[in-house]
């Protein structure tokens, strides 16, 4: 398996730096769940939705394309720089002039003071767009994890806490995220300066446009299945609603969102830069998605067992309706990272339009199977997004293969490990927090001891399989724990090279 040393750094970094923020976070969604009502994190919900889509336009894929680029000049910084701050101000006041319709949609005035402050966001942010770019583009990830960890604690957390104890209600969130990426901002400039004069002319826009246009059509119907649900569910089931699917959606995409988000920014560059070399590319992108569903399977598996518990320890009694949506949705964990890492394939080898039809399908099925299941209230839209996120599965997988010339067999084999570990965690998890359940412990412990339990059996059967595969006993080779023997001792090694060269 080939995973080159910058990438093993980057990715040591990365991980860090998300398992630390994932932790701030959970830490911080307790505190704001109890201090933030359900109706006022609806009207969060409905200003990142709004903000969400309109990004996609400030930007143009800007970033990704300064990023996928193999030569890159001043220019194309200036330039770079230059658009996203023209556009970001125009997009300013779109949000100003369309935040009345959006309030009249979902039948919501209160959220139009909320969306014309917290879209101050793009102004913001733009000027170190150019610079977050750079430090991806050359693998600096250490310094992101500084940025990323110190503006979350310092900007979001801190600030938002204080703000919810005073009682600022939905404005200690809108006031804690500006605080946020203003601090980002600042120290994405002082981490990596660039050529900030401006510059709209030139062959470079071409270059970037070239690049950028294409994924901004593609991001544009992936924006619209991130965020069709929450539009069906803000319409019709009410704000209050749409406050807490969006809280159980906060949830599950912890571990998606962050290691995903990880694994995308070690992936992208990385593969951006082997995409000449087929076979490389193949490798790495094979080694890298068996290693995701080793261990996200199995992690999906054990959340679902413990999200009445979790549920409960994050958010409090008055959140408990949201546990069934939640462990509909924890089945998805695997499957949304996979389908990020075929996009981050496809960025990387600019098939950016190839992937267009694929966003277009998945936006289309999300906003179908989640006005169908609308009817059963929020459990029946979790049921229509996921129907939506397995089918858009398949049809990344289907465009990796064509890119990568390599039969289904080969990326559906990288499954097998963590699909096995699934199985066994839900077996065992289930048996234990079973019997605590029965002797009447508290929530805590059973989250707590069933988590160490789980964790304890895992890693013994890793062990046992690991050390059956060194010592090439035949007959275990014919057993199904025999993949998880082999790609135990793939991240053994992989883990081994980083020590050595980190």
């Amino acid at each position: 398996m080939f995973l080159p040393k910058q990438v093993l750094q980057g990715g040591v970094w990365q991980f860090a730096s998300v398992t630390l923020r994932a932790i701030l976070q959970l830490g911080i969604l307790g505190i704001l769940a109890r201090h933030v009502s359900p109706q006022e994190f609806g009207l969060i919900a409905i200003a990142n939705i709004t903000i969400s889509f309109t990004r996609i336009f400030s930007q143009v894929g800007l970033g990704p394309a300064i990023i996928q680029r193999k030569e890159l000049s001043s220019n194309h910084l200036r330039v770079g720089f230059s658009l996203t701050m023209l556009l970001s101000c125009f997009f300013f006041s779109v949000i100003w002039i369309l935040a009345p319709p959006i309030a009249l949609f979902f039948k919501e005035e209160s959220v139009i003071p909320v969306l014309k402050v917290i879209g101050l966001s793009f102004l913001l942010e733009a000027p170190g767009v150019i610079s977050e770019s750079l430090l991806e583009r050359e693998l600096k990830f250490k310094s992101l994890l500084f940025i990323n960890i110190s503006t979350y604690t310092l900007g979001y957390g801190c600030v938002g806490i204080v703000l919810a104890l005073k009682n600022f209600g939905v404005w200690a969130i809108v006031i804690a995220t500006l605080v946020q990426i203003l601090f980002k901002t600042i120290l994405l400039l002082i981490c990596h300066p660039y050529p900030m004069k401006p510059l709209i002319v030139g062959k470079e826009i071409g270059d970037l446009i070239a690049f950028g246009g294409g994924l901004t059509l593609s991001r544009i119907f992936n924006i619209g299945a991130l965020q069709g649900d929450y539009l069906i569910v803000g319409h019709f089931l009410g704000v209050a609603a749409l406050g807490l699917y969006e809280r159980v959606f906060r949830i599950m995409l912890l571990p998606v969102r962050y290691f995903g988000e990880a694994l995308d920014r070690v992936m992208f560059p990385a593969m951006s830069r082997m995409q000449a070399d087929s076979e490389k590319l193949l490798d790495f992108y094979t080694t890298s998605i068996s290693l995701v569903n080793f261990f996200l399977m199995p992690l999906s598996a054990l959340l679902i067992l413990v999200a009445p518990e979790l549920v409960l320890i994050l958010l409090g009694s008055d959140w408990m309706e949201v546990v069934i949506p939640l462990q509909i949705l924890l089945f998805s964990i695997s499957i949304l990272t996979s389908s990020r890492m075929a996009d981050a394939l496809v960025r990387a080898t600019g098939a950016v339009y190839q992937s267009t039809l694929v966003k277009l399908f998945y936006a289309l099925f999300v906003l179908l199977f989640s006005w169908l299941g609308h009817f059963k209230g929020i459990t029946g839209v979790v049921i229509g997004v996921n129907t939506a996120i397995l089918t858009n599965y398949i049809l990344m997988l289907k465009l990796s293969t064509v890119i990568l010339h390599c039969s289904w067999r080969r990326l559906l084999k990288t499954s097998i490990s963590g699909l096995i570990l699934f199985i066994y965690v839900l077996l065992v998890g289930w048996g234990t927090s079973s019997i605590l359940g029965i002797l009447n412990f508290p929530a805590i412990y059973i989250f707590f001891l069933t988590s160490f339990f789980v964790l304890f059996s895992v890693l013994f059967l890793i062990t046992m399989s690991y050390v059956t595969v060194k010592s090439n006993t035949s007959k275990f080779l014919l057993s199904p724990l025999r993949h998880i023997g082999l790609t135990s001792l793939s991240f053994l090694n992989l883990f081994k090279t980083s020590l050595k060269h980190g």
